[in-house]
């Protein structure tokens, strides 16, 4: 997937992602997630696949102000 970096700037845009995690910093957080003790359904306010993503990403931008938090799905 590749993306303009100068309008991705442009639009304050923010990426998030994650790096230098050990895995018990994954294990820890699956294991949460697996117990259902942490609420996703709050926090996560937009889907789609990673197939549909340069087509949606637009749309995301454009309204980034109801994005709380948008998931990518790789099937």
């Amino acid at each position: 997937f590749n993306f303009s970096h100068p309008e991705f700037h442009k639009r304050e845009t923010t990426l998030m992602s994650s790096r230098n995690a050990t895995k018990a910093d994954f294990e820890l957080v699956m294991n949460t997630l697996r117990a259902d003790l942490f609420p996703t359904n709050k926090y996560i306010t937009h889907r789609c696949s990673f197939n549909n993503l340069k087509e949606t990403f637009d749309n995301w931008i454009n309204h980034r102000e109801e994005i709380i938090k948008a998931v990518v799905t790789f099937n």
